[in-house]
């Protein structure tokens, strides 16, 4: 058994590569010597800082509108996280030479919208977004891919342990 996939990563500009991107997914599922069976995103999914909330326009215009038609009868993305999706510095803290950069974290929102209304439902009724959480395993016949979330700056120490 073979066990057929994409796998993609740095997706989320909204920009004309990312069309293009789309577009060629669609040319190799619609070969008829290919199964492609779901998608991966491996990380920076939404650039340049994540998404503030499940209702961000950031996932209509970074993952809806490029591959929601791809494949729309069934076939799952299933995503990690990058650096990217955390969201980055936004501002100093500290005063002096000691100023610090704070960060945000965005990627909950992403691991949310799994769930949330607002993702694509697929006629088959599996979900075109699919992050169950930062750490999942998701099995295709023999293949079992772990995905795990590695931005070791962005978590704590019991998230890490």
């Amino acid at each position: 058994m073979v066990c057929e996939c994409i796998l993609l990563g740095d997706t989320g500009s909204g920009e004309t590569a990312q069309d293009l991107v789309a577009e060629s997914i669609v040319e190799l599922i619609e070969r008829r010597d290919t199964d492609i069976q779901f998608v991966m995103i491996v990380g920076d999914n939404i650039y340049e800082n994540g998404c503030e909330s499940v209702q961000d326009s950031q996932f209509d215009d970074k993952f809806k509108k490029p591959y929601g038609h791809v494949a729309f009868d069934n076939l799952p993305f299933f995503l990690a996280l990058g650096n990217h999706d955390y969201g980055q510095a936004d501002k100093k803290v500290g005063g002096g030479s000691d100023q610090e950069d704070t960060v945000s974290d965005n990627s909950k929102y992403q691991v949310d919208y799994t769930t949330a209304r607002e993702n694509l439902t697929l006629p088959s009724g599996k979900k075109k977004w699919n992050m169950p959480a930062k750490w999942y395993t998701k099995s295709f016949g023999p293949c079992d891919f772990f995905i795990i979330d590695t931005n070791m700056d962005r978590l704590t120490e019991t998230e890490i342990k």
